[in-house]
């Protein structure tokens, strides 16, 4: 199979590049079946983005002068910032200090988007405590828009450096590492999360 594979782009190169249709989509399709590797991102990114997308619905929909709406929508958020907190100290010390050694640039950078959506988290976290200190309906409904606005930019930044991180922080990694050694990397990962948050956790990449 491998065999196969190597001939026809050996083939479609000598070629000029002119190979049938077909047989370049049969390259294509051995690429993803048989030489995929372990994304060692999939998992908790496609629940974090599950977690964002529904957070955002969430708050479109309150009116932030209902109690009970807005007391979920505030709770939402909370999870939200929470969990992308510990996500991104798990990736700091042990994703990005798998390829330290080896790509010490690419952590920097990466670790400097960390510090920025930390700052983002922050920036929520205090629209939530000027959220809960407020009384008047009006002022809650002010500061509930407030917070919607801050919530988007935190879950724009965090779909954006979720795809940068897959695009350029897996080849690294399967540069580097077999599959079985990124697969012990997660269950590290995982040890070292708490029972309930990895509930959580577990909660959004099922409904991710």
């Amino acid at each position: 199979m491998h065999f196969m594979f190597c001939f026809c782009q050996f083939m479609n190169t000598w070629l000029g590049n002119r190979l049938p249709t077909s047989q370049l989509y049969c390259i294509q399709l051995f690429k993803l079946y048989f030489m995929q590797r372990y994304n060692i991102f999939f998992p908790i990114h496609k629940g974090l983005r599950a977690l964002l997308c529904e957070t955002a619905i969430l708050l479109q929909q309150t009116s932030f002068m209902d109690a009970d709406e807005a007391d979920e929508a505030v709770e939402h958020v909370k999870t939200v910032v929470s969990l992308f907190e510990s996500h991104a100290d798990k990736e700091d010390n042990y994703v990005f200090k798998a390829i330290a050694a080896y790509e010490p640039s690419v952590v920097t950078a990466f670790e400097a988007e960390h510090v920025e959506d930390h700052a983002l988290g922050e920036s929520l976290e205090k629209w939530i405590t000027a959220f809960e200190y407020a009384v008047a309906p009006s002022a809650k409904q002010s500061i509930g828009e407030e917070l919607v606005k801050a919530f988007i930019q935190f879950m724009v930044f965090n779909l954006n450096h979720m795809a940068k991180e897959e695009k350029v922080i897996n080849p690294i990694l399967w540069r580097y590492y077999s599959d079985a050694e990124l697969h012990n990397i997660t269950l590290s990962i995982t040890k070292e999360i708490p029972p309930q948050e990895m509930a959580y956790f577990s909660r959004w990449m099922v409904k991710g």
